[in-house]
């Protein structure tokens, strides 16, 4: 066991010196993914036969894809840096374990030890930082048997690459609207939309919420506007504002609390019961909106 753990790594160390190749998967198509998929179902296979206990324990499995990946004279196997990481990526934790439990933990991010105001708070969240590393170890070997920090990365661009790319995320670590309406305050107006393209974008909402279902909330939509919009297909920053609006608050809520409210306070309270969320700027995107499809309803403003 000793040897085993030398070797491993040894071996892990042989992997990874050529990192410095990484691509971020740009050159691998569609064909290549399958391609890698193919071989690993292949390995598994060959694993899953193993007759000696040891050899279907998870740390060997994850033993054997790195000496397999590391021999010279595998010719079928992948030969690119990033071929390698999508093979072990997909042979020891296809469901991205390591990436998903690190975002449910809110890991405290280096950029916040950075940004820290002074050397005690620089301290502090680096402790903290430190523990919350080592409960992640601790909860990543007990999920998959084994930990390999270096994977996480390689599990973040394969998300991007390979998920996200073609399945829209359930849940997002943060809240992105601010980022997005700073973009789209600057909207003048919508009329470049038309009415035909308003009934779209409305189908669209709703198969949105269906498919999503109960997590369907205003941040996951514009979390999926910024960042995955190649599978929404929206063709422009109008497009998307009027997406969020339907997904928002389709009936104008904010709207029609601004013209029954006489202050301010009373507005921010009402809007954050009603509607879930309070912005001046969305306000406004809401008039222009109004203005545009439904004229002929006065709100006062």
């Amino acid at each position: 066991m000793d040897y085993f753990s030398t070797d491993l790594i040894e071996k892990r160390r042989k992997l990874y010196s050529r990192e410095n190749t990484f691509n971020n998967f740009k050159n691998i198509t569609d064909e290549d993914f399958e391609r890698i998929k193919k071989d690993v179902v292949d390995f598994l296979e060959v694993q899953a036969n193993q007759k000696n206990q040891f050899r279907r324990t998870r740390i060997y499995q994850y033993a054997a894809v790195i000496f397999c990946l590391t021999t010279t004279r595998a010719a079928t196997l992948p030969k690119s840096f990033d071929e390698k990481m999508i093979f072990l990526i997909l042979a020891v934790d296809p469901n991205l374990e390591m990436l998903k439990q690190y975002n449910r933990m809110g890991i405290t991010p280096n950029r916040a030890i950075n940004n820290a105001f002074d050397d005690e708070e620089r301290l502090e969240l680096s402790a903290k930082r430190s523990n919350e590393l080592k409960s992640y170890e601790t909860r990543i070997r007990n999920i998959l048997g084994f930990y390999d920090p270096k994977m996480l990365k390689y599990e973040k661009e394969f998300n991007k690459r390979f998920v996200e790319a073609h399945t829209l995320a359930t849940e997002v670590s943060r809240d992105y609207f601010i980022n997005f309406i700073d973009i789209a305050k600057d909207i003048e107006d919508f009329d470049n939309i038309t009415s035909f393209d308003l009934s779209l974008l409305r189908l669209r909402a709703e198969l949105w919420r269906e498919e999503l279902g109960e997590e369907a909330d205003y941040r996951l939509a514009v979390y999926h506007l910024l960042f995955q919009n190649e599978i929404l297909k929206l063709r422009n920053l109008q497009e998307k504002a009027i997406f969020l609006l339907l997904i928002m608050d389709s009936d104008l809520d904010l709207l029609r609390i601004y013209e029954e409210e006489s202050k301010w306070p009373n507005i921010q309270k009402r809007a954050k019961e009603e509607v879930g969320i309070f912005n001046h700027d969305l306000l406004k995107l809401e008039k222009k909106y109004q203005k545009k499809f439904y004229p002929d309803i006065d709100f006062g403003w």
